[in-house]
């Protein structure tokens, strides 16, 4: 039986045979939290007879870096007399940066569509019908302005459905501080360094193992990749020790850190069943081999590979492999009456040893909530760590925005506050002195400019000299010459001449 997609689309296009431009876009619309629309070519792609239908994801300028869907979907043109005349084509592709659209150079003639009475124009309009499957979304989703992971659409689609205010006074745009403010956090995070990566002779390389929510993983790197690119994975340890029908619900990612530039970095998230037949997950085409090895890419320094792993794993089927009597590890700590992770313990504990009187008047007690808060704060502070090249306007804020919402929290600030007009003084200079760095070179471009044409002057002027040189050269020996043959004329002849 065939299995059925997950949406339908209807586009009408009105007076098609009188369209005079070269492409027509459909109204955006969205399939499980990701926006697509329709592009049409009314006089057919590259000169061909043909109409030419595309399927395109939409708005994917604002997309984060390293999105992807798989989706398979069919496209109909419909015939408006008889629906078994219709004609449909159907496609499977993976949808990413790169290639954006897929679809058909040539769908259908436009002699058979423009046919008197062949049912494809019916009152001067076409009738088109996409219907999408979408199979797997690599990269978060945008549900209102605000970056989820697909699993978590359908519950935040239909919360914002029912209450469509939630967020009406949320004013961040910084994706990262909206996303801390509406998302669940993971409960572990990993930072894996390889060291000498480049040298690395075996074909797959194992972390060390770990715990994360009771439950044994580790990670797996191909050095040599899959299709020339870096393959990663999260792998449940000793498999096959474990008792017959385990199983374990999962969210990761894996981040590809870039050590000069955060924005730089490469991250991939998934969800999946950890099974007997599949206990390993993650991505075989996390990075092209040629962008991780290239000179200054930033994704190796000293030779050294880090790849950060974010876990949080939603559904245990089977016994853990470690109990909480047992586990060596502490998934939260307690520092100042907030449950960090241990990754942020240093952090937080170090930000209260300074300032003492940060949370004496934070009031929320709900340890869930107490946490958000806190994470919240290291975002903001994440965000100013940045470089002032890599921090935006919005960025900073963003950041004044958040401080404030802090502060009416309960949080004591006024530290922040003074750090925050700090940078935002260096980033104010930094444009500044970027200014006055973009004039001077062009000052600097002027002046080579105006030297080479100088210089160019210069030999011209140089070689019409020669010429000149040559010329008084030349008409000195012939006056010289002259002046013989004169002095021979003016010459009187002897007597002996004469006789």
């Amino acid at each position: 039986m065939e299995k059925k997609f997950d949406k339908k689309f209807t586009w009408v296009i009105k007076d098609f045979s009188s369209l005079q431009s070269v492409n027509i876009l459909s109204d955006t619309f969205v399939v499980r939290g990701c926006k697509w629309q329709l592009n049409a070519y009314p006089k057919g792609n590259k000169g061909q007879n043909f109409l030419s239908l595309f399927l395109e994801v939409a708005c994917c300028g604002s997309l984060p870096s390293g999105w992807r869907r798989h989706a398979r979907f069919r496209l109909i043109v419909v015939n408006q007399r008889s629906e078994t005349l219709s004609r449909q084509l159907e496609g499977q592709n993976w949808f990413e940066e790169k290639a954006n659209g897929w679809g058909f150079q040539s769908m259908l003639s436009l002699d058979e569509i423009n046919a008197k009475d062949s049912g494809f124009l019916v009152n001067g309009e076409l009738k088109i019908v996409v219907e999408i499957e979408l199979l797997e979304v690599i990269g978060k989703v945008d549900v209102n302005g605000f970056h989820f992971l697909s699993s978590q659409v359908e519950f935040v689609s239909r919360m914002f459905e029912k209450h469509p205010e939630t967020a009406s006074e949320v004013h961040l745009k910084n994706p990262n501080l909206r996303t801390v403010s509406m998302g669940k956090q993971f409960n572990k995070k990993i930072t894996w360094v390889i060291k000498n990566f480049s040298s690395l002779k075996s074909e797959k390389f194992c972390s060390d193992r770990f715990v994360a929510d009771g439950c044994k993983w580790y990670l797996s790197a191909y050095p040599k990749g899959s299709n020339d690119h870096l393959s990663l994975f999260l792998e449940v340890d000793n498999s096959g020790l474990l008792p017959i029908g385990w199983r374990r619900h999962t969210k990761f990612s894996f981040t590809v850190l870039n050590q000069r530039s955060k924005k730089l970095s490469r991250k991939h998230e998934l969800q999946q069943w950890f099974e007997q037949m599949t206990p390993g997950w993650g991505p075989p085409s996390m990075l092209p081999l040629n962008e991780l090895h290239a000179k200054d890419s930033g994704f190796l320094v000293n030779g050294d590979l880090k790849i950060v792993v974010e876990i949080d794993v939603l559904e245990v089927i089977g016994k853990l492999d470690v109990t909480e009597e047992t586990s060596t590890i502490i998934e939260t700590m307690d520092v100042n009456g907030f449950q960090i992770l241990p990754s942020h313990a240093e952090y937080v504990s170090r930000m209260f040893e300074r300032h003492s009187e940060l949370a004496s008047e934070f009031r929320p007690k709900n340890p869930n909530l107490r946490t958000a808060y806190i994470s919240f704060l290291l975002s903001v502070i994440e965000t100013m760590c940045q470089s002032p090249q890599e921090l935006s306007q919005d960025d900073l804020t963003d950041a004044y925005a958040a401080m404030g919402f802090m502060s009416d929290a309960g949080f004591k600030l006024d530290w922040l506050e003074k750090k925050l007009d700090e940078v935002s003084e260096k980033k104010k200079n930094e444009k500044s002195s970027e200014a006055g760095l973009q004039e001077m070179e062009e000052d600097l471009r002027d002046l080579k400019r105006k030297c080479s044409d100088m210089e160019a002057v210069v030999q011209k002027e140089k070689e019409e000299l020669k010429d000149l040189k040559q010329k008084c050269s030349n008409l000195e020996a012939e006056l010289e010459k002259e002046k013989a043959d004169v002095s021979v004329a003016r010459a009187p002849l002897s007597f002996d001449d004469v006789v």
